[in-house]
């Protein structure tokens, strides 16, 4: 019974040990990715739209990227958060954005796709559903809309 215990204990050990070595492996992978770190997203002002500014911190592990966005200007849309997730293939970007807090930005997803030709920064393009009614039918179109990213000296 005691060996049966002595057991239990490595096995649930090794477990903690094993996933501790799996984060610090995946932080330290991302370290190296060309996309980690943070950035600014510059909207410029398009379509009836004022520009927009915000805050990106990426994670780039391999071929995968995740991370967050936070709407800094204009300032009465500081509260927009997203989340994002997507791949880099040879220099394009693909990411999809969704809210972070579905009660304050409803609705609020869409997708970026992104050319990073070395020794530039990101330029490119976000798409995202804009719904209309006509108080007797719901209709949304996809719109897309320029945007580029600035590296952010740390």
């Amino acid at each position: 019974m005691i060996d049966f215990i002595w057991g239990l204990i490595g096995g649930i050990i090794g477990i903690i040990v094993g996933f501790i070595i799996e984060k610090l492996y995946s932080y330290f992978r991302s370290r190296n990715g060309i996309l980690t770190g943070n950035w600014e997203q510059i909207i410029p002002a398009q379509k009836d739209q004022d520009p927009k500014r915000d805050q990106v911190k990426c994670h780039h592990v391999g071929q995968e990227l995740n991370g967050t966005i936070h709407r800094i200007e204009p300032k009465k849309q500081d509260f927009k958060k997203w989340a994002f997730k997507g791949r880099i293939i040879d220099n394009l970007i693909f990411l999809t954005f969704w809210t972070t807090d579905p009660i304050k930005n409803p609705g609020s997803y869409g997708t970026i796709q992104l050319n990073s030709v070395p020794g530039k920064d990101p330029n490119g393009f976000y798409v995202k559903l804009i719904m209309t009614s006509d108080n007797k039918q719901l209709t949304g179109k996809l719109e897309q809309f320029d945007l580029h990213w600035t590296r952010v000296s740390e």
